[in-house]
């Protein structure tokens, strides 16, 4: 069989989707994650989400004689064409009324989701999916009058996200861990990668109790 070939360069933004996340508690006093079905987040433009924390060492022997994990996630913004109504309503908490009017109030409560996209890579799409997010701020209200003399300008809207560890843990090697993302990679089986926008994928470990 030939060796999978691992990609090398990344470009492009694609796919954009999100799944309503829900938590609730079973009778053991656990958090247990669920998602909705992913809707699709048309109209990307650019997503950036950087690592939030970072390692804390701790120096004696003058050396770094033990390091403390602390990744709380990654945070970041992104850019799209205007973001639609079902979006707002899902993860802003907005209503919409008897009229159909979307209406914002100051008791409106943001719902986590877990976020899906793509970057496009010389091999194949390279797809993610980060766990537990939020949008941490609304989009700007703004636009420009036409000038009619000039070419059309496209405004777009940008969001700022926070992605944090799930509340509920996965058992890897013995160990109790937290998700935050996962992406495919040059060994992703085919089935997976091909229905990964049909449902939050959820991973699976050898010898997982």
């Amino acid at each position: 069989m030939p060796e999978k070939k691992e990609a090398k360069v990344f470009y492009g933004l694609s796919n954009v989707h999100y799944a309503p996340l829900t938590e609730t508690t079973d009778e053991q006093g656990n958090v247990v994650t669920s998602y909705g079905v992913p809707k699709k987040w048309p109209g990307a433009v650019n997503m950036q989400l950087d690592p939030s924390g970072n390692p804390t060492f701790f120096s004696a022997d003058n050396i770094a004689y033990y390091a403390l994990a602390n990744n709380r996630g990654y945070e970041g913004d992104f850019e799209s064409a205007m973001i639609p109504e079902d979006i707002k309503i899902d993860t802003l908490g907005e209503t919409e009324d008897d009229n159909g009017l979307i209406v914002e109030t100051d008791k409106d409560q943001i719902s986590y989701f877990a976020l899906m996209f793509e970057f496009q890579t010389d091999i194949s799409a390279r797809r993610y999916c980060f766990y537990k997010v939020c949008l941490a701020s609304r989009p700007a209200v703004a636009s420009n009058t036409v000038d009619v003399n000039g070419d059309l300008e496209v405004k777009t809207e940008t969001v700022s996200f926070r992605a944090v560890p799930r509340t509920d843990a996965v058992n890897i090697d013995g160990v109790e861990k937290h998700l935050i993302k996962a992406c495919t990679g040059k060994n992703t089986d085919a089935q997976a990668y091909a229905n990964f926008y049909t449902a939050v994928p959820e991973p699976s470990f050898s010898g997982e109790s």
